[in-house]
């Protein structure tokens, strides 16, 4: 199925920030990469442009499906405090999804494919109801791996922008909330220990969500072959 396909890729990418994550943790602490050193120095002494990059990014990383924002946010948590991090994170996320959605609603079909490929859209789209908003709100509670793919496929529904931010919108905050929390609790990105836990913690949301979805597409099959069995 593709979307195991897609899931392992997405997997392969999060080990790949993982382990570059600890390189520069290492390298840091052990005082040998000064230009990272320099670089926080910079972010620090001028935050207006490191607020402003880090939330533009949290837009970009929305809108372009491959590209994961879960793991700068320890980063975000130890520079500018849990708070404006999680307002900068919540934020973003929520302008990226709207302009996603908007994007699907302007343009139609044919960029949504370009965006998130052929494959991915036949699957959610065969899958689940948009335009039922109770559906569409579980799709965000228990989906939240497929968040970006979800924004730009809701685009194409009859669901209307009022409708699509009043789910989104409080679902997108609890998901970055309880997420940033534990990041938080678990020590942000003060050395490896607390990094790889946070780490861990996203592959297991990520695995939850996918585990979650796998399940709901298995249960879609068999209900929806069950009348060519009868006949």
């Amino acid at each position: 199925m593709y979307h195991k396909h897609h899931f392992r890729l997405h997997f392969g990418r999060y080990l790949i920030l993982v382990f570059l994550g600890i390189i520069l943790i290492v390298l840091v602490n052990s005082g040998k990469f000064d230009n990272t050193v320099v670089l926080i120095n910079f972010i620090k002494q001028h935050p207006f442009w490191g607020i402003f990059i880090y939330f533009i990014f949290m837009i970009i990383s929305t809108i372009v499906v491959p590209i994961p924002s879960v793991p700068l946010w320890p980063v975000a948590i130890y520079l500018y405090g849990f708070w404006l991090a999680f307002a900068l994170s919540a934020i973003g996320t929520i302008v990226g999804a709207t302009i996603n959605f908007v994007i699907a609603k302007k343009f139609g079909k044919p960029i949504v494919i370009k965006m998130i490929s052929h494959k991915l859209y036949e699957e959610i789209n065969h899958l689940v109801n948009i335009e039922n908003t109770k559906m569409f709100f579980l799709i965000r509670v228990f989906g939240n791996n497929y968040f970006d793919t979800i924004s730009y496929i809701a685009g194409l529904s009859r669901l209307s922008l009022k409708s699509y931010l009043l789910v989104t919108t409080p679902t997108s905050v609890a998901w970055v909330f309880i997420q940033m929390m534990v990041i938080q609790k678990l020590g942000g990105i003060e050395n490896i220990k607390s990094f790889i836990a946070v780490m861990t913690f996203y592959g297991t949301v990520i695995l939850f969500g996918t585990l979650m979805w796998e399940t709901y597409h298995k249960h879609h099959l068999l209900r929806k072959l069950k009348p060519v069995y009868a006949e």
